[in-house]
């Protein structure tokens, strides 16, 4: 739907998020695009955007592919 490569799509995941009734993550066995600058730099942008959901406190719905993915 949108990338989160930048602060102005990052805005638009946050009220994603924020207009949401939950956050749903599927977890396979990739970790995913790794942010390379600023206070987030080695973390994926996924992990960003499920930290976030968390920091809400709505309720979060996962699905593993594997229990050792």
């Amino acid at each position: 739907m949108f990338s989160a490569d930048d602060e102005d799509q990052w805005a638009v995941i946050k009220d994603a998020i924020d207009s949401s009734d939950y956050y749903v993550i599927i977890i396979g066995r990739k970790y995913g695009s790794i942010i390379e600058n600023g206070d987030d730099a080695g973390m994926s942008y996924t992990e960003k955007e499920f930290r976030y959901a968390q920091s809400t406190e709505i309720p979060i719905l996962s699905f593993v592919i594997k229990d050792d993915a």
